[in-house]
């Protein structure tokens, strides 16, 4: 079974039709939506435009700046970059049907001209060397295979002194036998490391380290805060989704935090610098 199918496992994926529910539930309220208004559903990881806007201004993007966004879902954080900054932005994406939904929202916010969405394995695609100022990642890194080769290939995409932007999952401790089959199948884990080894495999790629937060305890909140809303707003939830779609999102946000919460998983917000 190819990559692409095996992360239709995660049920976080399992009916992506939502995203247009999402969209149609918002436009019987809004004649004309903007990027704040998809910004309520169209941001597949934590804290939203708020983690976005903090990459903005880690890395101080310009307008002027090429940047590549990797796993970038139906282009959430892609169009919010583009949005605020004026940048440039390939976002690829593994699944057809995410893209699809990325590249007609981001028609209909009129960005298509800042934003190319590439439907493809990140592994596979090739880009040219030295050719980005900024690669930013959230909660994708860690579903591709092979992370040394995924490392270098960031490395060489990046201009000297350009910047590798990341939030991602590391393991906390050895899972079990049982735990490991959850991580692979319903988690689509595939190059879970330990802190110490994410942090060195960079480091030893010429990467210097300029900024590093442990997210483990924040996410364990935030997640736990996602999973009590997504119970206590049901009467709004079923008015857009069906009984199906709500089962699997409810699933995916109840493992989520219990990989956190169990301490099988940390989290880590990261900045390294491509410096030679």
């Amino acid at each position: 079974m190819s990559n692409k199918r095996k992360i239709k496992a995660m049920k976080l994926y399992k009916s992506t039709i939502r995203f247009y529910n999402e969209y149609d539930y918002l436009k019987k309220k809004n004649r004309q939506l903007n990027v704040l208004d998809f910004s309520k559903f169209d941001n597949l990881h934590y804290h939203g435009v708020d983690a976005v806007k903090f990459a903005i201004k880690k890395l101080l993007i310009r307008e002027e700046d090429i940047v590549l966004d990797i796993g970038a879902g139906i282009g959430g954080p892609a169009r919010f970059l583009s949005h605020i900054t004026g940048c440039r932005i390939y976002a690829i994406e593994i699944q057809k049907d995410l893209n699809d939904i990325a590249k007609k929202f981001t028609r209909v916010l009129a960005l298509k001209n800042k934003i190319k969405h590439l439907n493809n394995d990140f592994l596979i695609k090739k880009f040219k060397f030295n050719y980005f100022n900024h690669v930013v990642c959230w909660l994708s890194l860690y579903h591709i295979p092979n992370r040394k080769a995924y490392i270098n290939k960031i490395y060489n995409i990046l201009k000297f002194n350009g910047n590798l932007f990341i939030e991602d999952f590391y393991l906390k401790r050895t899972p079990s036998t049982k735990e490991a089959m959850i991580l692979k199948d319903k988690f689509f884990a595939n190059s879970l490391v330990k802190k110490k080894i994410f942090i060195n495999d960079l480091i030893n790629n010429k990467f210097k380290i300029a900024y590093s937060r442990d997210m483990t305890n924040d996410w364990k909140k935030f997640t736990l805060n996602r999973l009590n809303n997504f119970i206590n707003e049901q009467d709004k939830i079923k008015k857009i989704h069906d009984y199906k779609t709500i089962m699997d999102l409810l699933d995916f946000y109840k493992l989520a935090h219990n990989l956190l919460n169990t301490g099988l998983l940390g989290g880590i917000k990261l900045n390294a610098i491509k410096y030679s």
